[in-house]
Order: structure tokens, then sequence, then C-alpha cells
């Protein structure tokens, strides 16, 4: 009797097999790759796992079956663990840190660039970047590093108005340094010696007295700035001299009058246009520091005037006596030329002269 040859039955898919479409198939190192995410289908198929099992019942591995496979895989990994898992993503606001750790304050307070951001806002506070990096001559990337090492340090807090973005100086962190370690330590002794430095320096400070100047204008800050810098505005109000320098830090400036000579000149300090200028005052070739004084030029705007507070300090009596005369004629000349396109009809300045000499 003739053997039959029986046809065996289809034997069962194999899962880790796939099923390639007649128009693609998996080729180089695609080919390679699949095994073992198939073998984590597989796991999670005889498990019932949801739409995994499914993509690979129908034999392809798409973009959506890898991700919510990678998903249950760890989900299936976090099973094991008799804590819970936690992903925290970072935050833009300040370390709360500070409030813990007083290193990252005394951090933030080492660099003396974020000191000096915090000595502005201590003189103004509720600058903007651009206000606060002016005077620094420092870029605004630069300036807001530092700044946000002093944000999170809790030394500076930051408010919103509109478009701009305000910077606070905020004194607890500081405050509590004090508190743990200055407080605690001979409190009272501290405050005497602090006491006896202060009044020697008022004493000292007592015996070169100070000019202080406020004039209001309808003007412009800028315009005020140009008319204390540029040489031939300042010929028009000045009495013929001209204010000669490039006005940055470092530099030196002239006064010079028509004829070339130079009676007055000095350094410039401090230049943050159209806000601050500060440079040092005296004679022509004078290098004596008991004979140079110092003239501080602040512009604050307020709607359509601006208020000109000018400041000269470390005088001697006789110039005292001198810039006590000249700088109000000076600024009312700049005034009126300001407001009106024109100085005074009379020069201030030869009024003064004629007060002095008849005293």
């Amino acid at each position: 009797m003739a053997a039959v040859a029986m046809a065996e039955p289809n034997p069962p898919p194999d899962p880790c097999r796939v099923a390639q479409s007649p128009r693609r198939g998996l080729r180089g190192r695609a080919a390679h790759r699949l095994p073992p995410l198939l073998r984590v289908l597989q796991t999670q198929a005889q498990a019932g796992g949801g739409h995994a099992g499914r993509n690979l019942h129908n034999g392809r591995v798409g973009r959506r079956g890898r991700k919510e496979a990678d998903h249950d895989k760890g989900v299936e990994d976090r099973r094991g663990s008799p804590w819970p898992q936690r992903v925290s993503r970072p935050s833009n606001r300040p370390s709360q840190a500070a409030d813990r750790d007083p290193d990252i304050v005394f951090k933030a307070l080492a660099d003396r660039t974020r000191r000096a951001l915090l000595d502005s806002l201590r003189e103004r506070n509720g600058q903007t970047l651009g206000e606060l990096c002016g005077p620094l001559a420092m870029a605004r990337q630069s300036a807001a590093q530092h700044l946000e090492i002093l944000e999170a340090a809790n030394l500076v807090a930051t408010v919103r108005r509109g478009r701009e973005k305000l910077h606070y100086l905020n004194p607890v962190p500081v405050w509590e340094l004090n508190e743990r370690w200055i407080e605690r330590f001979e409190p009272s002794r501290l405050r005497t010696l602090s006491a006896i430095k202060r009044r020697a320096e008022e004493d000292t400070m007592a015996q070169r007295p100070s000019f202080v100047y406020v004039t209001y204008i309808e003007s412009t800050a800028e315009r005020v700035w140009e008319a204390l810098t540029q040489p031939d505005l300042t010929e028009q109000y000045w009495g013929g001299a001209r204010n000669l320098s490039d006005w940055q830090a470092g530099s030196p400036w002239q006064h010079q009058f028509a004829d070339g000579e130079v009676h007055i000149g000095g350094t410039v300090v401090e230049s943050a246009p159209p806000r601050r200028l500060v440079m040092t005052w005296g004679h022509a070739g004078e290098t004596s520091p008991d004979k140079i004084s110092k003239v501080t030029f602040e512009i604050e705007s307020y709607h359509e005037i601006v208020r000109l507070t000018v400041v000269h300090e470390d005088l001697d009596d006789e110039m005292f006596i001198g810039i006590s005369q000249g700088w109000p004629a000076v600024l009312a000349n700049l005034k009126s030329l300001l407001e009106t396109g024109h100085v005074l009809p009379q020069s201030p300045l030869d009024l003064a002269h004629t007060t002095e000499g008849a005293e």
C-alpha cells in the first residue's frame, strides 16, 4: 500500500519574525535592531498588552507601537520598586535652597560685579536689565547671567510691567546672615564701633563741604545729556567754554575756552548716558588730592520734564565760594537754552562775578 504523504499542519506564526509585505522589506541594519524590541512586544502580547500586542499581531511595528511599548516597559520596570517614582521638570523660578543653605548667598555675593548690581538697586530700585548693565559697560547676556544667580539666591526679585522686567533688591537673605553671623557675637560692641566709625567719617567729610543744586527743565534726558557733553552746546551757555572728551569711564576731559586755554579738567569716573555722569574737577595740571574735587550729574525724567541734580563735593573753602556763584549761573543758562532755544540775554556769569567783586 502506497504511503500517502500527509501535509503537515501549518505551524503557528512565530512572533519573533516580522511579516514582510510584498512591497517593502527590512534590510541591513534595521533587521538587526528589531529583534530586541520584538521580544519586548512578544512579552507584552502574551500578557495581554494592548496596542503593542495588536501591532505585533498585525505584523508591523509603527511609531505609535514603539512609543507605547517603551511606556509599558517603563511601567513594568517601576512596578518592582517599593518607592514611588517621580519625574520632575526644571523650574525657572528662584531656588528656595537659599533659605536653607547660606552658601548660595555667599557665592552670589562673592563676585564684585554682582555686588555692583545690588548697589545699583540699593540706590534706585526697580530697574530694567538695560538700566542695570549700562553703568557696568557689560553685555546684556552677561548681566542677565549674574542676575539669574542673584535671583537663585533670593537677593533679587523681579516684577513684570508690560513688556518690561523690573528688578528689586531683596535684603532678607543678607539680614538672615547678619542675624546668624553678627547679631549673635558681641552686637553691642559692634554697634559701638560702627557708631565711632560713622562719626569719624562724618567729621572728616564735614571739613570738605559739598555743593548741591537741583533744577527742573522742560526737556528730555537725552537732550540734557547732550547739553552737558557736546562742545557746541556747552560753548553757548558756559561762557564760551567747550567741554571736550569722549565721555568714557577713565578718559580725560577738558574745559577749554575759545583761545585754546584750559583752566579746568579732570577724569571721567562714571558715564551712564543719559542718566548719570561723574568726573573729577580741578585746575589744569593740578595733582594734589586736596585740590581735586568731584562733580556728579544726575538726570531723572518725569513725563515732559527732567530733574537735573548737580553735586559738587570734596571742595576746599576757596573753591566752594567760586562754585556757589558759578553753578547757578551756568545751569540757569542751560535751562534757558533747552527750553527757549537761546541763552539768557545777560550772562549770569557776569552777574555772578559782579556780585563777587562787590562783596
